[in-house]
C-alpha cells in the first residue's frame, strides 16, 4: 500500500506552525515586524490555510523570535515520511527567501539567519541556484500583459515561416529539376518538370507551415491554460490573505473595545491593529502573488 504524501495544506497543525514559526522569525530577526513582513506573514498563512484560532496564537507573539532555531527545524520533520520532509524543507527555504525580500532590503542578520537554516536543514549549492532560478521566474510571472500570447505569437511565425521555407526549399533542392542544368529548362518537358517539383516544393512547404501551427497552437493552448490556472489561483490565495486581515482586525478591534469598557490598558493591541490596516492597505495595492 502507498504512503499518501500530503502537501502543506495537509500537514497536522503542529508541523505548520513551527513552519509559521520559522518565517516569523525571519521577520522579526533585525527589527521589529513591518506592514510589508506582515502581509507577507498573512500570505503564508493563508498559503498552509491555517485556522483562526490558531492565527489568534501568533497574534499574542507576532514581534516574537525563536531562539532555538537547530530544536525549532526539527520538530519541523516531527512524524514526517521522506518526501514529505522534502516537501517542507524546500518550501520553507523557497518561503524564506520571499520573507528577507519582501521589504526590499536584506539585513545582515536576516542573511546570517538563513545561513544557519540552511545548514540546519541540509540545503546544498546546487539547491540554491535552483531557487534562484525559480525565483527570478517567478517574479516575471505577473507582468503588464496578462499573458505571453502577443510575445509567443511574433516568435511562432517566425518559427513558422523559417520551417515552411526549409521545408520547400529542401524539397526542391533534391528534386531532378535543381540537379538539372539551367540550359535544359529550353526543353519543354523540362519546363513542366521544373514546375511540378517547384510547385510539389510550395505545397511542401504549406504543408509543414500548417502542421506546425497546429502543434504549436495546441502547445500555446495549454501553456495559456495552465498560466490562467496559475493566476487564478495566486488571486484566490490574495483573497483569502485579506479575508484573514479583516478577521483578525475585526477580532482586535472587540477585544479592545471590551478592555477599554473594562479599563484594561492595552496598547499594544492597538499597534497590531495599525500593523495590520497597514498590511491590508499593502494587500490592496499590490499584485498577486505566486508562492
Amino acid at each position: 500500500m502507498k504512503t499518501k504524501i500530503r502537501n502543506l495544506m495537509e500537514m497536522p497543525p503542529e508541523i505548520k506552525y513551527n513552519y509559521l514559526k520559522t518565517l516569523l522569525t525571519m521577520a522579526n530577526i533585525d527589527e521589529k515586524i513591518n506592514s510589508l513582513e506582515a502581509a507577507q506573514f498573512y500570505r503564508f498563512m493563508a498559503k498552509v490555510q491555517l485556522g483562526k484560532e490558531e492565527r489568534k496564537l501568533f497574534l499574542k507573539q507576532m514581534d516574537k523570535l525563536e531562539i532555538d532555531m537547530d530544536s525549532l527545524c526539527k520538530r519541523l520533520y516531527r512524524e514526517l515520511n521522506e518526501q514529505e520532509k522534502n516537501i517542507v524543507r524546500f518550501s520553507l527555504i523557497k518561503d524564506l527567501m520571499i520573507m528577507m525580500k519582501c521589504d526590499y532590503y536584506e539585513a545582515p542578520e536576516e542573511v546570517e539567519l538563513f545561513n544557519e537554516i540552511k545548514i540546519i536543514l541540509g540545503i546544498t549549492e546546487e539547491h540554491m541556484v535552483f531557487f534562484i532560478e525559480e525565483d527570478e521566474r517567478e517574479k516575471n510571472f505577473f507582468r503588464d500583459i496578462p499573458s505571453g500570447y502577443l510575445r509567443y505569437e511574433g516568435l511562432e511565425e517566425v518559427a513558422l515561416t523559417t520551417t515552411a521555407i526549409g521545408a520547400s526549399l529542401t524539397t526542391f533542392f533534391f528534386s531532378d529539376s535543381f540537379k538539372k542544368s539551367r540550359y535544359s529548362l529550353k526543353k519543354s518537358s523540362h519546363k513542366e518538370k521544373f514546375i511540378f517539383d517547384l510547385l510539389r516544393a510550395m505545397v511542401m512547404g504549406a504543408t509543414s507551415y500548417t502542421s506546425l501551427k497546429w502543434l504549436l497552437k495546441r502547445r500555446k493552448n495549454k501553456a495559456l491554460i495552465l498560466e490562467k490556472h496559475l493566476i487564478q489561483e495566486c488571486e484566490k490565495l490574495q483573497e483569502r490573505t485579506k479575508r484573514y486581515l479583516t478577521f483578525d482586525i475585526q477580532y482586535l478591534q472587540e477585544s479592545l473595545k471590551w478592555a477599554e469598557e473594562n479599563f484594561i490598558e492595552m496598547e499594544s493591541q492597538r499597534e497590531m491593529i495599525d500593523l495590520l490596516k497597514k498590511s491590508l492597505a499593502v494587500l490592496n495595492n499590490t499584485k498577486p502573488q505566486l508562492l
